[in-house]
């Protein structure tokens, strides 16, 4: 037996045996499903602190290398003095971070705080004033409308309080008993995050030794053009999700900022509350804005309906600043999806997995559709077509010259397709849309001929 056909042997029955492994494993998750998702649980818990530390490190790492490149021109200076200046580096990065979680939770949450204390304390003022708006309304109506104006306030507020009480109260109860007897795991979370922040230092540190060993890992594994490709798809991948939400984060904080400064000239009431409702409903994208308005104009309205109808019109002129100006001077085409796309990925990825899919939906879709646009426009290629998506609008056929036949414009205005009229045949690499020679047009009528025979 030859030495190729004893390694073809080797690699069939080694392929075998793979898929065979690949059913095996298949087959048992399927059938103890629970057991399976119980072990992951099990697997995130033992490796919170690593998933921890590479979380804030992929944050903090901008942030780092900002100082260290932009601030102290580390990649100038000498490499005992470059080492000196990245633990410089990080050190203002962490100080910068532990400063921000700080000011968090010294200057919002007793706001809060405060401001869920008023709401408590004065509902039944809430109940007196919508009472006197609903009735001075109604007494402005005309009688026709008058008459199936109905509602009163009380019924409007018992809905309201009916939600807060079914809904709302139930979930804060158990999550408050959670907080009272997990005790342990408030610690441990603790500790996993105090692991997490070192790890994120050894991170920062390191990041180019991490880099290289992952890379040299890579190269080690698969062939050269397919580790390129791996190395390139990765970059692509950190860049898309570095930029949504680094250019996301600081869009929304503005948007926050913004909030509070216009609520606080106009004294709006329960500003800092409504401010980080905004804020941080806006870092989901499209649907964030409504998400915090509506609760937040419901708040407002239960003090000062007509005051609810101002902030409702300066919640529209703000996502107009934010949709048309601010928006995309920060983000600009950070993932490259239409607006459909990303409504599309939102309602998938939110239903599939709630907030957190809202949240990462829109740059995980963009990744695969980015993915499955090259491998269409690698295939198209390789077929000698255009990848321009505006060449296919019109198309009617493309024949085995690749020539593209165009839909005639009779047949596009009028939907029987009773045209007359013989369409131009253009070479996709040849300006698409000017014309061609006399003689490649003779070609296309008569091959436009043939289809219509």
């Amino acid at each position: 037996m030859s030495t190729n056909s004893q390694k073809n042997i080797i690699r069939i029955a080694t392929a075998t045996f793979v898929v065979i492994m690949l059913s095996a494993v298949c087959i048992y998750m399927i059938f103890h499903f629970g057991k399976v998702i119980n072990a992951f649980s099990s697997l995130l818990k033992i490796i919170a602190p690593i998933i921890y530390g590479f979380i804030i490190a992929y944050i903090l790492i901008p942030v780092c290398a900002f100082f260290e490149n932009n601030v102290f021109k580390a990649k100038t200076r000498k490499p005992k003095t470059a080492k000196r200046l990245r633990v410089v580096s990080i050190a203002i990065t962490l100080i910068l971070f532990f400063l921000a979680i700080a000011g968090f939770f010294r200057l919002v949450i007793p706001e809060l705080y405060k401001s869920f204390t008023i709401i408590i304390k004065s509902f039944p003022t809430y109940e007196r004033n919508v009472e006197t708006w609903l009735t001075e309304t109604k007494d402005k109506l005309p009688e026709n409308i008058k008459m199936n104006f109905d509602y009163s306030a009380s019924e409007i507020m018992d809905e309201i309080y009916n939600f807060l009480t079914e809904n709302i109260l139930p979930s804060f109860t158990v999550w408050m008993d959670n907080i009272k007897s997990g005790v342990f795991g408030v610690v441990k979370f603790v500790l996993n995050l105090v692991i997490g922040i070192i790890v994120s230092v050894y991170l920062m540190a390191n990041r180019e030794l991490m880099i290289g060993q992952c890379k040299k890992t890579i190269y080690g594994l698969f062939k050269k053009e397919t580790a390129n490709n791996t190395i390139n798809n990765i970059r692509y991948i950190n860049k898309t999700f570095q930029n949504f939400f680094v250019g996301k984060l600081a869009d929304s904080l503005c948007i926050g900022l913004i909030t509070f400064i216009v609520m606080t000239v106009f004294q709006f009431d329960y500003a800092a509350l409504i401010s980080v409702i905004i804020g941080i409903t806006n870092i989901i994208p499209v649907f964030g804005p409504f998400i915090g308005a509506i609760p937040s104009a419901l708040l407002i309205f239960m003090v000062d309906p007509v005051e609810c109808f101002y902030f409702v019109i300066f919640v529209i002129i703000l996502q107009q600043f934010d949709g048309n100006i601010l928006g995309p001077k920060i983000l600009g085409s950070s993932t490259g999806l239409s607006g459909f796309w990303v409504i599309f990925a939102i309602t998938l990825f939110g239903g599939c997995f709630g907030i957190v899919g809202m949240l990462v939906g829109v740059p995980i879709f963009a990744v695969f559709f980015t993915g499955f646009k090259a491998f269409i426009n690698s295939r198209l290629l390789n077929k000698n077509l255009t990848t321009d998506t505006m060449n296919y609008r019109s198309v009617s056929m493309i024949d085995d010259d690749n020539n593209f036949i165009m839909i005639p414009k009779e047949e596009v205005k009028d939907l029987k397709g009773k045209s007359t009229k013989k369409s131009k045949s253009l070479n996709p690499f040849n300006n698409l849309f000017n014309k061609d020679s006399e003689n490649e047009n003779s070609e296309t009528g008569d091959n436009n001929d043939e289809n219509k025979n």
